[in-house]
């Protein structure tokens, strides 16, 4: 059980077996492929591993669990749900603004600490992503509309009138479109 301030509970619960047989293995059969059922990586010829054999009500199942993975599981989590560790972590995340605790970072394994730091750099990304794209919708808006037919913003005398017209029109006065001149007679 973790013994941390950053306990991340997955489903659990109800969802725990009745009879559970856990031991660490060491892969030692060159025919068998044994994957990490959290992380999906192949567990390499002469490398230790979970085993972890399940009894629920009449299923029995079996899952393999890489040593990266289960350092994430023993820091990170109370409870969990076998094949949704990554998956909940990165929720548990989202949840606390990727606020990943040290004392917990410090004692996972390198792999999983240099994989935890990936995903921060990719929340980063986004955020900085979202903060270029809001940067931008600011400039754009400032921007008079372009003419459909040459692309101008008005201002050139292209002859043709822009796309929001009452834009240039409430901006420029004196370059006020036949549609503005139109309404102020009706005003009048």
């Amino acid at each position: 059980m973790m013994q941390c301030s950053c306990e991340i509970n997955g489903l659990g619960g109800d969802d725990s077996y009745e009879e559970v047989e856990e031991k660490i293995l060491t892969h030692n059969t060159s025919s068998v492929v044994i994957k990490c059922g959290e992380c999906g990586r192949e567990i390499n010829l002469g490398e230790q591993f979970e085993w972890c054999h399940g009894q629920y009500d009449e299923y029995t199942c079996v899952h393999h669990t890489c040593m990266d993975c289960l350092s994430l599981r023993q820091y990170f989590f109370g409870d969990w749900t076998f094949e949704r560790l990554w998956e909940d972590f990165n929720q548990h995340m989202d949840d606390c603004d990727w606020e990943v605790p040290e004392d917990c970072l410090s004692k996972v394994t390198p792999a999983v600490r240099s994989e935890i730091g990936e995903m921060i750099e990719q929340e980063w990304s986004k955020i900085e992503d979202e903060t270029d794209l809001a940067t931008d919708m600011d400039a754009d808006a400032s921007k008079p509309p372009e003419c459909e037919q040459c692309g101008c913003t008005g201002n050139e005398s292209c002859g043709h009138e822009p796309v929001d017209k009452e834009w240039l029109c409430a901006l420029r006065p004196d370059m006020r479109c036949s549609c503005c001149h139109a309404k102020d007679a009706e005003g009048e």
